[in-house]
């Protein structure tokens, strides 16, 4: 539909598709080429996937700062030999499995997600 309400050049809108396809495929292979606060990357698309309540944006981190969405990734999705480290792995299944059904952390998960400006009570 978007094709229909905003008419463009239809070389421009090919090449506008093969971008945000060839975007999608990069925030999703699992490669942290870039470690920025402002452009959402493969780290804060990963955080997004292990805690679902994070990182919205398709390709800036302005409106999940704006909506008190914003994460930012730990270490262990930038660094190549611990994002490997089956120990990682463990803390982020179990990190996974601390959130309730709306993406709310519960009393059994890490104080690490109840802490910060977008707290509002000890267990949200």
């Amino acid at each position: 539909m978007f094709v229909f309400f905003v008419p463009m050049n239809k070389y421009i809108y090919m090449i506008m598709f093969g971008l945000v396809n060839f975007w999608s495929v990069m925030i999703h292979d699992g490669e942290y080429m870039i470690s920025s606060a402002v452009i959402n990357s493969a780290a804060h698309h990963s955080v997004h996937h292990l805690y679902f309540n994070y990182n919205y944006g398709q390709y800036f981190t302005l409106w999940d700062r704006i909506g008190c969405s914003y994460r930012t990734p730990g270490e262990e999705l930038l660094n190549p030999k611990l994002k490997t480290d089956k120990n990682v792995w463990k803390k982020q299944s179990k990190d996974v499995d601390a959130f309730d059904e709306f993406g709310k952390p519960t009393d059994a998960s890490d104080a690490t997600f109840k802490v910060g400006p977008h707290a509002k009570t000890k267990a949200l």
